[in-house]
C-alpha cells in the first residue's frame, strides 16, 4: 500500500483583486500553486469579509498554467453565488470537477483562477482551501 502525504494550499481572495474582472479570467496569487499531477482531495472557501456588488455577481475557482492557459476555468467550484458569500463565516464546500480525488490537475503545475460573472465586486474577502496530494 501506497500513502501520500495530503499538503494544504491557502490562497486569499480580496475583492480589490477582482475589481473590473467581468467575465474574464484573473490569475491569482502567483506564487501558490498545486504541482503537477497533483490531485485535489478537498476544496473550500470561508468568508472573512461578506462579498458585495451591484448585481446577482457569481464567483468561479479554478486552475491555469503559469503562461494563463485554462487548464480548468471552475474545476474547484463553478458559479459560486453571492448569496452563499455574503456574511461573514459562510462556508462554501466547493465541488467542482477537480475536487474529489478522481482526476489530476495536470502536467503542468496549477495556479488558482478566478473568473466572476456579471458585474464587479464592491467588497469581499476569503480565503480558499485547497487539499491535495501528489503521488510520487
Amino acid at each position: 500500500v501506497t500513502t501520500w502525504a495530503e499538503k494544504t494550499m491557502v490562497v486569499e481572495l480580496d475583492s480589490q483583486d477582482l475589481r473590473g474582472i467581468d467575465t474574464a479570467g484573473n490569475t491569482t496569487g502567483r506564487n501558490a500553486y498545486i504541482p503537477a499531477n497533483s490531485v485535489i482531495t478537498d476544496a473550500f472557501m470561508v468568508v472573512e469579509t461578506a462579498f458585495t456588488s451591484a448585481g446577482s455577481t457569481t464567483l468561479s475557482i479554478g486552475f491555469a498554467e503559469d503562461d494563463g492557459t485554462v487548464i480548468d476555468a471552475d474545476g474547484v467550484d463553478a458559479t459560486i453565488a453571492k448569496t452563499a458569500m455574503d456574511a461573514v463565516g459562510d462556508v462554501v464546500q466547493c465541488d467542482g470537477a477537480m475536487v474529489g480525488g478522481v482526476v489530476t490537475v495536470g502536467a503542468d503545475n496549477a495556479y488558482p483562477y478566478v473568473t466572476i460573472g456579471t458585474g464587479p465586486y464592491t467588497a469581499g474577502v476569503a480565503k480558499v482551501v485547497i487539499k491535495y496530494f501528489t503521488p510520487v
